[in-house]
């Protein structure tokens, strides 16, 4: 029986769906390829997109794909782990940049002159 290839995607770990963002984006063709741009063995590269391997990166390891992929380290870690002391709820927000979820945050906020009038209301004149 032939696997399924649509099928393919959900078996990659989510760091192999940003690395294969960032190969897209640079026009690198092979895993080989982005191993030795990354500075990083091609065992480790495979051992970590892998779900099945329940390898977990070292920090270095971890560090250096930060760096790579210009991304957080942390961002990084919770999608190694997580259930880790400070990950996010939805995993998928790990997706978004700090600023577009200060920008989702100051949505809900008034504007200054909005806020300093209810401020105003609330204590009175200063």
């Amino acid at each position: 029986m032939t696997p399924d290839p649509s099928n393919r995607s959900s078996r990659v770990h989510p760091i192999g769906k940003l690395i294969t963002a960032y190969m897209q984006e640079r026009g690198i063709s092979t895993l080989p390829e982005f191993a030795a741009s990354a500075e990083l063995s091609q065992t480790t590269i495979y051992d970590l997109i892998r779900p099945s391997s329940n390898k977990y990166p070292s920090l270095p390891t971890l560090v250096q794909l930060a760096k790579v992929l210009e991304r957080p380290t942390h961002e990084l870690l919770y999608l190694f782990a997580p259930d880790a002391p400070g990950a996010p709820v939805d995993p998928s927000s790990t997706q978004k940049s700090a600023k577009d979820r200060l920008r989702e945050i100051g949505q809900h906020l008034p504007d200054t002159a909005t806020f300093l009038q209810e401020r105003k209301k609330d204590v009175g004149e200063w």
